[in-house]
């Protein structure tokens, strides 16, 4: 027989999300076609299926997937007084991804030390606070964002990352990141 569905997810601790989905991009990138597809249809399966309110959903598409503004959507995680210790939280990334030589000033030496990044919306575009251009994000940014949200709400996150890797890799090909930290 089993658990009614309704009661589960009745028992369930809420559910907050930063989705994150980006078919285009500034710079002259083959543009995605199932990424913001796949992140819409994660918002209306959290919202109609599990109910989760709209207002413990943040989105980023497209355009507003600047590189600030997808490391702001992880802060406003970490931030955010709704989300109690324990909730649960899911970051779901979909665009472009690849790798890029570790910066000299980390103190690796001066090997040719690999790093995995995605790319946000305006990756390598020139302004005011970057005119070397927008750099992308590494996953080491990603990890210490990650584990400020678990310092501060608990280590009941989530996070699934899918990257298509044309952009530095010679050899396009897709990648999952699956992190899961949960509590035991």
């Amino acid at each position: 027989m089993g658990i009614p569905f309704d009661a589960v997810f009745s028992q369930t601790p809420p559910l907050f999300a930063l989705i994150i989905g980006i078919n285009v991009y500034q710079m002259k990138l083959k543009p995605l076609r199932g990424a913001v597809p796949d992140g819409e249809a994660f918002k209306t399966y959290f919202m109609n299926r599990l109910g989760v309110p709209k207002d413990h959903i943040i989105t980023l598409f497209d355009r507003e997937a600047t590189r600030t503004e997808i490391i702001k959507g992880f802060r406003k995680l970490r931030d955010n007084k709704k989300i109690k210790e324990g909730d649960a939280i899911f970051i779901f990334f979909a665009g472009h991804g690849g790798q890029k030589s570790v910066p000299l000033s980390w103190g690796l030496g001066t090997r040719n030390v690999p790093m995995d990044v995605i790319l946000p919306y305006d990756c390598d575009a020139v302004n005011e606070e970057n005119s070397k251009g927008v750099e992308p994000i590494p996953d080491h940014t990603i990890g210490i964002l990650i584990d400020e949200i678990a310092a501060e709400k608990g280590n009941n996150i989530v996070s699934a990352l899918y990257d298509v890797l044309p952009y530095f890799s010679p050899t396009p090909y897709r990648l999952l990141y699956l992190t899961v930290a949960v509590q035991l």
